[in-house]
């Protein structure tokens, strides 16, 4: 047998809203053989849910009250009503809810029998909220023991376990699993935990992991080496302001947030031994920072060069400002698409002023302009810095101004990056056409390996699919196997017949450790025979493919354009029709400005002309 606990599907955790109490427990007893009420004050069901949804106002805190869990066995295996019922009181009891107000019902509408309880975790005396911990592990627990005093097969888990002899008693022992605590225990003294149904609904909105999500370990190793310098609360702000980060208290918690930005993440996104109680232990009670770190050098920044975007007429394409500003952002701090040399070559990213402004180490700065973007000095890291911004806005061509060695290198990298350069001197302009050139033939080969890449993918599922179905052939043989074992000993049992005299039921035991005898030779069914990798995503090279979906909608829309400028005589001649606009008798427009007639045979068919501004009722 197994417990599902149900969850809401898209939602992480289960449980649902008190809106969820009426539907369910129609669901529940609405198709119920047996239904069973539990601390439920009222004799009917149908009156079961508005008093649990009181009871669950009893606790303002509480947002999901509604618990459902739902116990079902084997289809060789056909339990009693009573027998299952038997098996939901053991398994509340095991969760901890035998207190709380619970609505039961048994279903024969499937091959598998089951079960279902909907519970109010708010406790209906006290209004305390039942702790939903572990309760994966107590109900699989649970079930292994039910298996044992009811006498069924046992299932499979997500846990081995042990039967051991207690007072003459078989008591079924989970075995803990110490590899997954220990790796989850060393995964959260470095910050790593599993994302939230906020982290998954922000990234699904705006297509980027959250900052809690997203911070490279670099970033961890610097903030770790910045509190471990620290001495006081005003030493490790004005460490942390360095870094472009603030640590503040807020609430129960802390945070530690980006300077010039909304983005925030919890203090034990960074590790858990920087919680704000730990913090408190080591410097004493928080303090805010007497002085705001400031990073304003606007009045400094002493343009030498600039490079603006210079869009086409057919391909104007340029991102909004503010999600740039988002993009940028996160690449400073996740180093995705920077080069490792340049993001450690940056000191601070201030987007609260306008306009923009990018600090170096070394004390350049680049400063957007929305339409323009200026260095106050050519080196490596700002023209790399610049190019990324270039490229994540979109523009398809750029002007560039400034001395000259900065036009010359700015213009190749522009060019080496599939830009179009314009204005150039023309020794430059003709380099500059040639890179860009050599950067579209480059491009083509990246799409034709990309191709060859996905081909070698399909090629590897066709072989992939086929041993896996060799699997499933294996398990579905192994499962036939274990049903009729289980269906022989079902049939022994039942011949035997039950009765508690000593001779009857030795026989019965016995057949129940020949069926688990039997059963334990089979091949392990969690087994695969020849397990295979998950498949290589890596081969489809997403980013290539769209790449090609791109180039093929633009020259869909190309194609677009050069038929409005085709004649709609030529296009009807060349299917056999004509033009009667003068002679049909329906026509009212007999010179075709606003409106023609075309005949083939009998069909006629009326055409708007591309210059035309109306129709004709």
């Amino acid at each position: 047998m197994i417990c599902e606990i149900i969850q809401k599907p898209g939602e992480k955790g289960s449980g649902g809203g008190r809106d969820a109490f009426s539907p369910g427990i129609t669901y529940v007893c609405g198709k119920a053989i047996s239904i069973k009420l539990h601390n439920i004050a009222s004799t009917d069901w149908q009156d079961a849910a508005e008093e649990m949804i009181l009871t669950s106002e009893l606790s303002a805190r509480v947002q999901k009250p509604y618990y459902h869990f739902v116990l079902s066995w084997h289809e060789q295996e056909q339990p009693t009503d009573d027998q299952m019922l038997a098996a939901m009181d053991d398994m509340i009891a095991a969760l901890g809810l035998d207190e709380h107000q619970i609505v039961i019902g048994t279903h024969h509408d499937s091959p598998r029998k089951h079960i279902h309880a909907i519970a109010n975790t708010v406790h209906p005396l006290t209004g305390k909220t039942w702790s939903k911990s572990n309760d994966h592990q107590k109900a699989e627990s649970a079930c292994r023991q039910i298996e044992l005093d009811q006498g069924w097969s046992h299932d499979r888990g997500r846990f081995d376990f042990d039967v051991v002899e207690r007072a003459g008693s078989k008591i079924a022992v989970l075995k803990p699993n110490t590899d997954a605590w220990q790796k989850k225990t060393a995964d959260r003294a470095v910050g790593k935990r599993p994302k939230t149904s906020g982290d998954l609904k922000f990234e699904k909105t705006t297509g980027f992991e959250t900052f809690a999500q997203a911070i490279p370990a670099p970033l961890k190793q610097k903030f770790a080496a910045t509190v471990a310098g620290a001495s006081s609360w005003q030493e490790l702000h004005t460490g942390l302001g360095a870094m472009g980060l603030t640590f503040s208290k807020f609430g129960s918690g802390a945070r530690i947030g980006i300077i010039g930005s909304t983005e925030f993440a919890k203090a034990s996104a960074f590790g858990s031994k920087y919680s704000i109680a730990k913090m408190e232990a080591a410097f004493g009670p928080f303090q805010e920072p007497k002085e705001a770190y400031a990073n304003d050098v606007k009045a400094d920044h002493v343009a030498i060069g600039s490079i603006t975007c210079a869009p086409s007429p057919e391909g104007e394409k340029i991102t909004r400002a503010a999600a740039f500003k988002v993009t940028l952002l996160r690449r400073t701090y996740t180093a995705l698409h920077l080069d490792p040399v340049t993001a450690e070559a940056i000191q601070f990213v201030d987007l609260a002023d306008k306009p923009p402004q990018i600090t170096f180490k070394d004390g350049t700065t680049v400063v957007d302009h929305g339409d323009k973007l200026s260095t106050s000095q050519s080196t490596r890291e700002t023209r790399a810095t610049m190019l990324a911004m270039v490229k994540a806005k979109g523009w398809p061509a750029v002007t560039l101004t400034g001395p000259p060695d900065f036009i010359r290198q700015m213009a190749l990298e522009c060019a080496g990056a599939g830009l179009a350069v314009h204005g150039l001197p023309p020794a430059i302009q003709l380099v500059a056409d040639q890179a860009l050139a050599q950067a579209k033939e480059r491009q083509s080969q990246i799409e034709q390996a990309a191709q060859a890449a996905l081909d070698g993918h399909l090629q590897d599922q066709v072989a992939r699919e086929a041993v896996l179905t060799t699997n499933a052939e294996d398990r579905a043989r192994r499962a036939a196997q274990a049903a009729e074992i289980t269906g022989e000993a079902k049939a022994v049992q039942d011949a035997i017949g039950f009765s508690r005299s000593p001779l009857p039921s030795a026989f019965r035991k016995f057949a129940q450790e020949d069926r688990d005898r039997k059963l334990a030779e089979l091949p392990d069914g969690r087994k695969a025979p020849s397990p295979q990798p998950s498949p290589n995503v890596a081969k489809r090279d997403e980013d290539g493919l769209r790449r090609i979906a791109h180039h093929l909608r633009e020259n869909d829309q190309d194609e677009i354009e050069r038929m409005k400028h085709l004649d709609i005589s030529l296009i009807a001649a060349s299917g056999g029709w004509v033009d009667v606009s003068r002679t049909h008798p329906d026509s009212a427009d007999r010179q075709g400005k606003k409106y023609r007639i075309f005949q083939r045979g009998s069909d006629t068919g009326g055409v708007i002309p591309p210059e035309s501004k109306g129709l004709r009722k």
